[in-house]
C-alpha cells in the first residue's frame, strides 16, 4: 500500500543504491549477464575463495531466486512488475549479500547484523506488499 509506494519513491530520489539495471526484465537479465562476466574474468586470476567471487555467486543464486519469485506472477497481475519493484529487489539483494558477508565474520548480535537483518526485512516486507 501507501508503505511501499513510500519505500520505492524513497529508493528511487536516493538512485537506488546497490541496483544495477532498471526494471524487472533488464534488471535480472542485465545483472545476471553483468555478474556472470565478472565472475568469469574473476575466475581466470582468483580461486573460489576469493571473497568478491563468493560474494558474486550468493548474488546469483539470491537473484535466481526472485528471478523465479517474479517469474511465478500471474499474467493477470503483471501490473505489480514495476521499474519500482525491480528496484525493491535489488535492494533487497544487496543487502541480503552484506548480511551474508557480515554473518561470516560477526553472531547474529552484532549491531551491524541486526541493521543488515533489517533492512532485508524492511525490503522484503515491501516487495511483499506489492506482489501480495
Amino acid at each position: 500500500m501507501i508503505v511501499a509506494a513510500d519505500r520505492a519513491q524513497s529508493i528511487d530520489r536516493r538512485g537506488a543504491g546497490r541496483t544495477r539495471g532498471v526494471g524487472i526484465g533488464r534488471a535480472t537479465g542485465g545483472s545476471v549477464a553483468e555478474l556472470e562476466s565478472e565472475l568469469e574474468s574473476l575466475l581466470i586470476d582468483f580461486t573460489e575463495d576469493y571473497p568478491r567471487i563468493k560474494d558474486i555467486r550468493m548474488e546469483l543464486d539470491l537473484l535466481k531466486a526472485e528471478s523465479d519469485r517474479v517469474l511465478s506472477v500471474k499474467p493477470a497481475d503483471s501490473g505489480r512488475l514495476t521499474l519500482a519493484l525491480g528496484k525493491l529487489i535489488l535492494g533487497k539483494l544487496g543487502h541480503s549479500v552484506a548480511l551474508k558477508r557480515l554473518l561470516t565474520q560477526y553472531q547474529d548480535g552484532h549491531p551491524s547484523v541486526k541493521k543488515e537483518k533489517r533492512q532485508v526485512e524492511i525490503f522484503e516486507a515491501a516487495i511483499k506488499e506489492i506482489l501480495g
